[in-house]
């Protein structure tokens, strides 16, 4: 279908978009962004961040409805609201249904991309906030160029979406960033002048728990953006389409499509990742792991940084020796010091196949089964330097470090 957005239908969805309400929503509103859902998991109209912060959206619509907020208080029982959920969900798989990949479904699609666009904008604007603070602020956040760079092309995208609706759409969601944000995370006022006789100094906004617990959260919400938009950037930069993935369990995961038409329908799902790595050494690049039509892993990197991977680099992949012993989660077994010993190491080899403009490293194929093993509580380990040879530091209890892999995400590709 075409998912050109004519600006005119773009700036009518917009409107609808801000008129849902923050904090009530209905059947009607949960409906149709369900719909909307299901019908890019169909169609693909939308990029992957944008499906990403449509489900949120269809998440947060659901909580907001009278049916959630009675279940939570107990004036409706789990039955009734299971039933009446059900109903809905119904109803939005039979809209999806009827509307299929055709102009039917160009409402609701246009719907959930002003939706989703609204907070993606939103984030973004914090996440430039956070990074201009000065470098010795409480709340300064770095932002890496490289995704500064990401986010204004995904802003010029914004712009020939919206068209003209895009400076009232920028100016919305600038002010709903500042109003997500206590003045503490504000630039400080001008200092005022001497108080008068019998008047009190002003000490400006204190800093408290709810404070904090809005800024850490405006922080995440930045951050998830940044990397999700880094992530569809790079993708479509190296000729791949962002394309959503649902597993078994309903999970949805960002999958990879050659954009030349030349694998067309054929999906690598991405199991882990985007996530920033940071290797021992102090590069700082980010990483994603696919798996492959044969079920190769493929570890695929990208950033500024990434470039410091040779092909002399160090690609590792550590996985325990068996199962944890009784009364010990997989999480306890990864951080314990005996975690490498006896195990398994499978090395990468520099991959000629397509990947996100730095390095790709192809894993052995028993290593797709060996990460399987390990069962939906097990970890493995991403080891990754610049130099051949390297050898990753000793193991140390409470100390965080790179490359904890889950294998129930490598899991759930098989449901």
């Amino acid at each position: 279908m075409n998912c050109h957005m004519p600006r005119g239908t773009i700036a009518a969805a917009l409107t609808l978009a801000l008129a849902l309400p923050a904090f009530a929503a209905d059947r009607a509103d949960y409906v149709t962004l369900r719909t909307a859902e299901l019908l890019n998991l169909q169609c693909a109209a939308l990029k992957y961040v944008e499906h990403s912060f449509l489900h949120d959206a269809v998440i947060a619509t659901l909580d907001q409805t009278r049916e959630s907020l009675d279940l939570v208080t107990g004036a409706m029982s789990r039955e009734a609201y299971d039933a009446w959920k059900l109903g809905a969900d119904e109803e939005a798989s039979a809209s999806a249904a009827e509307a299929g990949c055709t102009d039917a479904a160009q409402s609701y699609l246009l719907t959930g991309r002003a939706i989703a666009n609204a907070d993606i904008f939103r984030a973004m604007l914090l996440g430039f906030h956070f990074g201009s603070l000065p470098a010795d602020d409480r709340n300064h956040v770095a932002l890496p160029a490289d995704q500064a760079q990401a986010a204004e092309r995904y802003d010029v995208f914004l712009q020939q979406v919206y068209g003209e609706s895009y400076p009232g759409f920028a100016e919305a969601q600038r002010q709903r960033a500042v109003a997500s944000l206590p003045a503490s995370a504000l630039p400080a006022p001008e200092p005022e002048p001497e108080p008068g006789i019998g008047k009190l100094p002003s000490f400006g906004a204190i800093l408290s728990i709810d404070d904090a617990d809005r800024i850490l959260l405006a922080q995440s919400q930045a951050a998830r953006v940044l990397r999700q938009v880094e992530f569809e950037v790079m993708a479509e930069s190296n000729g791949w389409f962002v394309r959503p993935r649902q597993a078994g369990d309903g999970a949805t995961m960002p999958s990879l499509e050659r954009a030349d038409g030349a694998a067309a329908g054929i999906l690598v799902p991405v199991w882990f990742g985007p996530s920033a790595y940071r290797t021992q050494s102090g590069e700082e690049f980010r990483v994603a792991l696919a798996q492959l039509p044969d079920g190769t892993i493929r570890a695929m990197t990208y950033g500024e940084a990434a470039g410091s991977l040779t092909a002399g680099a160090t690609v590792r992949l550590y996985l325990p020796a068996a199962a944890p012993p009784d009364g010990m989660s997989g999480l306890s077994l990864f951080e314990d010091p005996g975690f490498r010993e006896a195990g398994t190491v499978f090395a990468g080899v520099p991959s000629g196949g397509p990947c996100l403009g730095g390095p790709c490293y192809d894993f052995p194929p028993d290593a797709t089964p060996a990460l399987w093993n390990l069962g939906r509580d097990g970890y493995a380990e991403l080891f990754i330097a610049p130099g051949a040879g390297a050898e990753p530091n000793p193991v140390e209890p409470g100390t965080a470090r790179a490359g904890r892999l889950p294998a129930a995400a490598l899991i759930r590709i098989r449901s």
